[in-house]
């Protein structure tokens, strides 16, 4: 706490999405900013602070919370909202292509979100956090670390961008479920109509998902972190 305002760290965050089903969250926020008419064009949030500042409902005062962990998280989220949508109810397999610490932020929320995930690989150098480990132990989800995005698809029925993914079709798997948690991650090679591949002289036809209208809107973090906010106990 300094000047009244009370300061959250990215170890704090790790604490409280266990608490908070962050991808039902975002669910909410989209369609109240679609409500509101609020919904803004894909794109970067112009405030480029270090951190985000929200009222605090614990203290009546203000929250100041890493903004760079909040965005990882609200696009893991959102990402996990598409996945939800399209993957059936069967065993998921996924891969996260991306740099760390936001592709940690991805399992985290995807494995929340998506109980039938069995075995996830990250393209991320080191360790993953402890309490995502814990985690991921707990849940009996296999974690495998990638060289590279290649790597990280072999075999999965879910892949996740969360950053730049050089992906040529033929290493997908078939069938599998493409999500952009950032937009125009994936080549122009993995594109077609409305982005879905599907013709039959593909190897491997997949459909690619981009970034949902709203995901983009500085809005929704602070939607989001108010939801973590009011987690605290």
């Amino acid at each position: 706490m300094r000047d009244g305002t009370r300061t959250l760290t990215d170890d704090d965050l790790w604490a409280l999405t266990e608490h908070v089903d962050v991808s039902a969250v975002l669910r909410a926020a989209l369609a109240e900013l679609r409500a509101s008419g609020a919904a803004q064009p894909l794109g970067e949030p112009p405030d480029g602070d270090p951190v985000l500042l929200i009222a605090d409902p614990l203290t009546g005062g203000k929250a100041e919370l890493p903004a760079a962990a909040v965005r990882a998280i609200r696009q893991a989220g959102c990402a996990a909202a598409a996945a939800v949508d399209l993957l059936p109810p069967a065993v998921i397999t996924a891969g996260v292509i991306g740099a760390a610490p936001d592709v940690w932020w991805h399992a985290r929320v995807l494995c929340q979100a998506l109980p039938a995930i069995t075995h996830i690989a990250v393209t991320a150098a080191g360790p993953p956090p402890a309490r995502l480990a814990d985690h991921l132990d707990l849940a009996g989800v296999g974690l495998a670390v990638a060289a590279d995005a290649r790597t990280a698809a072999f075999g999965a029925n879910l892949v996740v961008a969360a950053g730049p993914a050089a992906l040529a079709p033929e290493g997908i798997t078939a069938g599998a479920v493409l999500v952009e948690a950032v937009p125009h991650a994936y080549p122009p090679s993995l594109r077609g109509p409305d982005d879905l591949l599907a013709d039959a002289d593909l190897p491997h036809p997949f459909h690619l998902v981009p970034p949902r209208a709203g995901c983009h809107s500085p809005a929704l973090d602070a939607f989001l972190a108010a939801a973590l906010l009011a987690s605290l106990p």
